[in-house]
């Protein structure tokens, strides 16, 4: 099954911290942010934070649950979330 991830793992991974795992880390890949992810995010409301926006609009078009710690983002009933 494939994920979206929350900013906090891809810097994880950019900077080859131990607190994500070997296999998480050869598993990922990046998703350009383009013109169908701005759409979804221009739809989108109730999330004030640009990054947050940015995460669920591409979470929505993907339709893919995201990894993730952030409240808002769990509490965004538009798409699931894990952990």
């Amino acid at each position: 099954m494939n994920f979206l991830t929350d900013t906090h793992a891809l810097l994880w991974w950019f900077t080859d911290n131990p607190r994500i795992s070997h296999t998480a880390s050869e598993n990922f890949i990046l998703i350009p942010l383009d013109y169908p992810v701005l759409r979804k995010m221009v739809e989108l409301t109730g999330i004030p934070e640009l990054h947050d926006k940015i995460i669920a609009s591409t979470a929505k078009y993907l339709n893919l649950p995201v990894i993730t710690k952030d409240k808002t983002l769990h509490n965004f009933s538009s798409i699931k979330t894990v952990w």
